[in-house]
């Protein structure tokens, strides 16, 4: 990477007040807040269509009606819009990129003060409702930072001093007399113990104090101005802010009152036409008189204040001043310019930024035409009905009272010169055609498609949501997706820029350190313990849906912080610390700002000491539970295997018996066989010893006689 050239020697010769002032008179003639720009008229057409007024093409006799879309929309979106920025609890969160600064929460103590000055001493909710309502109508919305030098009296009575408590307090600085009285009191003499006259004094005193604040208001399109050419605030050669001031608050700035004496009193209150079309309905119909009051302090001056870029002392480089002037353009008197400081800054939003481009679009710019054209439809359908309740009549002229007839409203006569066949003759009146209404309902869908706005009340739309769940959940989702849109874009443009100037001013404004209580806690405001730059993001809300959504996701990664905790300690995958700001995130959502009230901050404190988790108890438990299940294992595995062996013994004293049964059995058919056999034997022998007998007595017996021989 190259060295950067030195810059050339030489230059162009500083400049001096009077080239200053013509620079000054320059920019500020040539800005784009200027009057004759064509900017200016749609800031002008932005407040007469928000309000009502009436578009100059209205016919006497007619209906005048007048719908205001624009303000519809405008409506719609706004409370959509705040409720994502107000619904959190830090609009904002300021981080430290040193590890000292994380490490000693700096950017936490920084995120909780700031933001309860900004809602508290600020009145934030009511500056964002005017700075959003604004950049909604307009085509872009200013505000305007900056440190003022508070110089007020206090009055103030002491009683009973003596001459030398008098002398010392009239000594002081900014102190004035107002009244003083003096008696006398009777005291005693320390010496003689006599008693003397004292002299005593009462006095009134006005003490003037003086110090620093901060403020932020929203400016109106009139008196913010900024360079043609610009598109951004940030690369403007020019940008300020022109409004009425009394000598007084001048004085208060450090102006001398031999400056003050010399500057053009300013009465007029309605230089510009839309500072007259913004206050239209609040104006007094006795207008200005023109008058200054006769107190020097409270007459008015013209001021311009803002930064100009100028290469003041000739060295080459064009550097931003701080300057303040008096008068119009013609005799501007400059009273100011400084090399600038932390004590201004100017942040802008815009609905609908365009590319390369300073000034965008307000919702007005898109819907200003169908404010005409409804407007037109329903005047016509109006007008058909006032025909129809009441017609036109033609008349034969000189046959009918005329002064009495012509006397109602709305339903004019017409006079025929021919001859009807009746003195009066009721005119047609045709109705409107269906496609009137078609033609209403197709300018909603435009206006619809144009804004993101969806009609909800609408019955040809209802319908359609009737029809299924999966339909209104997409209709929903695409109007939330529009209004996300546009809240991110406020957050990351203006907003993003204002809490980005407010540390800066708070610096600058000296402010001291301090205790707020926010909730149940204490939080310690220092802005000289904030580090320089701070990076800021703006945290931007949801929708219901949405909430819930969230809701579901952040109780998952909670329950999983939680698992990790437990499971392997502080300081592993998760941290108190971790969860803390996922509770505080669930909290937000729900819109619980005080989480002091709910849970304990774990950041700065040591962990304590503490017993077993309950995961821990549960996972010994269960460990009990297991060892006592397998001594219940063991001791069943040892009844089952006693069973067994019983029941192998039994078995085996069985076979033993069985076989012992067996050889007593096969031994008893031995012997029965055996003895069946010597029984069969025996019985053998005894059948051969019976017929040995007969045989025997057969041979014994004599042989018989023959016969007739």
């Amino acid at each position: 990477m190259t060295a950067p050239a030195e810059m050339p020697k030489g230059g162009p010769e500083p400049l001096d007040e009077r080239e200053l002032t013509e620079i000054l008179a320059y920019e500020v003639q040539n800005s784009l807040g200027e009057e004759h720009t064509q900017v200016a008229d749609r800031q002008r057409q932005a407040d007469e269509r928000y309000r009502g007024a009436e578009f100059g093409n209205e016919i006497e006799g007619r209906s005048r009606v007048v719908m205001r879309v624009s303000q519809e929309t405008i409506e719609w979106i706004k409370p959509a819009a705040m409720s994502r920025f107000f619904d959190n609890e830090n609009l904002a969160h300021y981080g430290d990129e040193s590890e000292e600064g994380s490490a000693a929460g700096i950017g936490t103590r920084m995120t909780r003060s700031i933001n309860y000055y900004f809602r508290e001493k600020l009145g934030g909710f009511n500056l964002f409702l005017e700075w959003i309502s604004a950049a909604l109508l307009y085509p872009h919305a200013p505000v305007k930072l900056w440190v003022e030098r508070v110089r007020e009296p206090q009055f103030e009575r002491f009683a009973g001093l003596s001459e030398d408590e008098l002398e010392a307090l009239l000594q002081m600085p900014d102190v004035e007399p107002i009244e003083l009285t003096q008696d006398a009191q009777e005291l005693q003499d320390p010496q003689t113990g006599l008693p003397v006259q004292v002299p005593v004094f009462d006095v009134r005193i006005k003490r003037w104090r003086s110090f620093p604040r901060m403020c932020a208001a929203g400016m109106p399109p009139e008196e913010f101005l900024i360079s043609a050419d610009a598109r951004s605030i940030a690369s403007a050669t020019f940008v300020g802010h022109r409004r009425l001031m009394t000598k007084g608050a001048l004085a208060a700035l450090g102006i001398s009152w031999d400056v003050l004496e010399q500057l053009p009193t300013d009465t007029d209150v309605s230089w510009d036409f839309r500072k007259e079309t913004r206050e239209a309905d609040t104006r007094s119909s006795f207008g200005a008189s023109g008058r200054q009051r006769a107190d020097k302090a409270s007459q008015t001056v013209c001021v311009v204040e803002g930064h100009l870029r100028a290469d003041r002392d000739g060295d080459g480089y064009a550097e931003k001043l701080h300057v303040l002037a008096a008068g119009r353009t013609n005799n501007f008197r400059l009273l100011r310019a400084d090399y600038a400081d932390d004590v201004l800054a100017f942040v802008d939003l815009c609905s609908i930024p365009m590319p390369y481009q300073f000034c965008g679009y307000g919702f007005v710019d898109l819907l200003a035409d169908l404010d005409l054209l409804i407007s037109t439809l329903y005047r016509l359908r109006l007008d058909n009905i006032y025909q129809h309740n009441d017609p036109r009549h033609a008349m034969r002229e000189g046959g009918v009272d005329l002064d009495s007839y012509m006397n109602r409203e709305p339903g004019a006569p017409v006079f025929t010169e021919g001859a009807p066949s009746e003195e009066i003759v009721p005119l047609p009146v045709a109705p409107l055609p269906p496609w009137a209404q078609e033609m209403v309902a197709d300018l909603e869908d435009v206006r619809e498609n144009r804004s993101g706005v969806p009609r909800y009340n609408q019955s040809r739309f209802t319908d359609a949501q009737n029809t299924t769940a999966t339909a209104s959940a997409q209709v929903t989702a695409a109007a939330n997706a529009k209004v996300d849109l546009l809240v991110r874009i406020f957050a990351e443009g203006g907003i993003k820029d204002f809490f980005v100037a407010i540390p800066k001013l708070l610096r600058a404004a000296a402010a001291k350190p301090e205790r707020f209580r926010i909730g149940d806690e204490w939080v310690t405001f220092d802005p000289n313990e904030w580090p320089e730059a701070a990076p800021v993001s703006v945290q931007v809300g949801v929708s219901a849906v949405q909430t819930e959504q969230q809701l579901v996701r952040l109780n998952s990664i909670l329950e999983r912080q939680t698992q990790a905790l437990a499971e392997w300690g502080p300081g592993y995958m998760a941290a108190p610390e971790q969860l803390y700001h996922t509770v505080s995130d669930m909290l937000s959502l729900m819109g619980k700002r005080n989480v002091g009230r709910y849970f304990l901050d774990p950041r700065g404190k040591e962990l304590p000491e503490r017993g077993p988790s309950p995961e821990q108890i549960k996972v010994e438990a269960d460990a009990e539970q297991g060892a006592a299940q397998v001594k219940i294992s063991a001791g069943k595995l040892e009844i089952d295997a006693g069973e067994t062996q019983r029941r192998l013994d039994l078995t085996e004293r069985k076979d033993q018996m069985e076989d012992a049964r067996e050889r007593e059995r096969i031994a008893m058919e031995e012997r029965v066989r055996v003895y069946a056999a010597d029984q069969q034997y025996k019985a053998a022998m005894a059948q051969v010893e019976a017929q040995k007998e007969v045989a025997a007595a057969k041979a014994a017996q004599p042989a018989p006689a023959a016969s007739g021989a």
